[in-house]
């Protein structure tokens, strides 16, 4: 069974804080830099980016990005190589994207937060001959005699005349590095036709035009980063970075009402810990559009947006893949009735068609379950130099992927609407990442002291997925968690790294030999911890050992358990500190559980606070 999007027409439409900016569908078939350079000349002195203190009008990012251009021009003549882009600032870096594409050139943007290793596995897979960085990043970076490094600290301030060279929408954009099923980084090629259509249907669909200000919480980097700032600066938005690791959750509830955004987009996991964080009585006027990238959502996480939002603020959901763009939508309002199963994908998008197969690789009748195969004239353009990944992956005709087979099975309603229910593979999403947990097993299994090791995901109550990593070592070697933990830290992002290490003699198989994964043990709070359980002494530590129980969702927490060796890291210090805050009434700062990383430590913290405010 196949469906194909609805007709767009003024319906689909939400009304926007400002008349949308013409943007018709052969846009879409030209480049970049040609809409760029039609919405700076709509509005130049309209705010384009406000990242902190920095404020940059549309046309002060237009010279930005025509200096550095002229930078990337004269210290790589070859248009045909990639430029890497390995910048912490996020104004660089969208300057610097926008940067290559005036000069016609490919980007790829990389996520300065990497592991250094895994920034150089993604240097040397692209090929990429220049790398724009910051002395920070440059430091961390190996060298290679065979690429030239370019600091932006270095280049010329000095205005620059924009010259705009024009390539056709075929032409490729950027390269989005995924987590690969081979334990190497797979680079996903956007062009410049599939990056426009998905800001256009964007744009169109959530009523983005001058005026709205839009959220940044994640790297350019990352697909839906890359949308997010398309979406704002091709629709004449604002758009507003916010770096969330650092700053933490309940400073976002203050941001997002401080700096008026209108249009808030993530993913649910980061929702919910939002909500979690917001105090009753905040609200949020301001915000006319949720839209959250795919992930599940729930009933009692609609309810809970709804207490801090306006009537008339809409919440959009999207399905889709770095490879197929934009797949499905799905929208909300107070009229939308909720039932009491997860909430569907959603309606195929303008241009796309959905097809569910059998396992036999034939269109499933309705209401069956397949695997979700994607039809689009805006596709990828397939993975970077790996042309057999690519055939497995995608159907061409005429040179060009037609079809991508998305992995994800899934069934489609009599009215069209998809329903997704799991993978047919190993990836699932991590707080909005999708990551394959192959590539974790492969990089366990490197290490010549692990004999095997197997990676699965719990779904948690709250919604959020955890991953639970099962290690089998040599005989002669007995890992602890934090070793285990410290040996994927050097080489993965901090999202792939599992939240649990269980140590066992051998896999559980089945009759014809295959791992049994049904049979392995759950996940228990002593898998994240190396040494004796020693229960909490004070009120205190049992206050916070029951906050960490309800957070990591294991039992019991101990007064010396190691917040970092039972999964944690910057984002869950931020959900942390906002259920602390609730409990005691104290305040702290993002970073305290990062420094005071057992729960007695936490609770000492919490008691020094206590004996300040006293003697204040």
């Amino acid at each position: 069974m196949a469906a194909s999007a609805p007709t767009m027409n003024a319906s689909f439409r939400l009304a926007s804080n400002a008349a949308l900016l013409p943007f018709a569908l052969e846009e879409a078939e030209r480049s970049i830099p040609e809409r760029f350079a039609r919405v700076v000349a709509s509005g130049p002195d309209a705010l384009a980016i406000a990242a902190g203190r920095e404020r940059l009008t549309y046309a002060e990012l237009a010279r930005r990005a025509a200096t550095f251009a002229r930078a990337i021009a004269r210290a790589a003549p070859d248009t045909d190589a990639p430029v890497a882009l390995a910048l912490r600032d996020p104004v660089a870096m969208i300057a610097a994207m926008f940067a290559a594409w005036t000069g016609g050139r490919l980007c790829v943007p990389l996520d300065s937060a990497l592991p250094g290793p895994r920034l150089d596995a993604i240097l040397r897979q692209s090929e990429a001959r220049l790398v724009l960085t910051d002395r920070p990043t440059g430091a961390r970076l190996a060298p290679d005699p065979s690429r030239v490094a370019l600091d932006v600290e270095d280049i010329d301030g000095a205005p620059a005349a924009e010259t705009v060279r024009i390539v056709s929408g075929d032409v490729p954009a950027c390269i989005l590095y995924t987590s690969g099923s081979t334990g190497e980084p797979k680079g996903v090629v956007r062009t410049h036709r599939s990056i426009l259509y998905r800001a256009r249907q964007s744009i169109a669909s959530l009523g983005v035009g001058p005026g709205d200000r839009i959220s940044a919480l994640h790297s350019p980097a990352t697909a839906g980063g890359s949308r997010d700032m398309a979406v704002a600066l091709l629709g004449g938005a604002a758009l507003l970075p916010f770096d969330l690791k650092q700053a933490g959750f309940g400073e976002l509830c203050r941001w997002i009402a401080e700096e008026r955004v209108s249009v808030l987009c993530t993913v649910a996991s980061t929702l919910r810990q939002l909500l979690a964080s917001a105090a009753p009585s905040t609200r949020f006027p301001c915000l006319r559009v949720v839209r959250l990238g795919s992930e599940p959502l729930h009933r009692q996480d609609i309810e809970r947006l709804r207490r801090h939002v306006s009537l008339d603020c809409i919440l959009v959901t999207t399905y889709g893949a770095t490879e197929a763009n934009g797949i499905t939508e799905y929208r909300i309002d107070r009229s939308t009735p909720l039932g009491r199963d997860r909430i569907p994908a959603g309606l195929p998008l303008e241009g796309v068609e959905i097809t569910i197969r059998d396992a036999e690789g034939r269109s499933a009748p309705a209401g069956e379950a397949g695997e979700v195969v994607v039809r689009s004239p805006y596709l990828s353009a397939g993975y970077w130099r790996r042309p057999e990944a690519t055939r497995e992956a995608f159907e061409m005709a005429d040179g060009r992927a037609c079809a991508y087979r998305t992995g994800d099975l899934g069934r489609l309603r009599p009215d069209g609407c998809l329903e997704l229910i799991g993978r047919s593979d190993d990836q699932v999403k991590v707080r909005g990442y999708r990551v394959n947990t192959r590539d974790i097993e492969l990089k366990l299994a490197e290490h010549p002291a692990i004999r095997d090791a197997v990676v699965t995901s719990n779904a948690q109550a709250s919604g959020d997925t955890r991953l639970v990593a099962y290690v089998v070592p040599q005989p002669s070697f007995t890992p602890t968690r934090a070793w285990l933990r410290r040996y994927l830290q050097a080489s993965l992002p901090q999202y792939m790294i599992p939240s649990s290490f269980v140590v066992l003699d051998q896999l559980p198989l089945t009759s014809s030999g295959k791992v049994d994964r049904h049979a392995l043990p759950a996940a228990l709070a002593s898998d994240g911890r190396d040494g004796v359980f020693v229960a909490p002494r004070t009120p205190t530590e049992a206050k916070i050992a029951a906050i960490w129980e309800k957070l990591f969702g294991v039992s019991p927490i101990g007064a010396t358990d190691n917040f970092l060796d039972l999964g944690g890291d910057s984002l869950i210090a931020a959900t942390l500190v906002s259920m602390i805050e609730q409990t005691f009434g104290r305040a702290l700062s993002a970073t305290m559980p990062l420094k005071a990383l057992t729960v007695a430590d936490l609770a000492g913290a919490i008691g020094e606070r206590e004996d300040e405010e006293r003697l204040a």
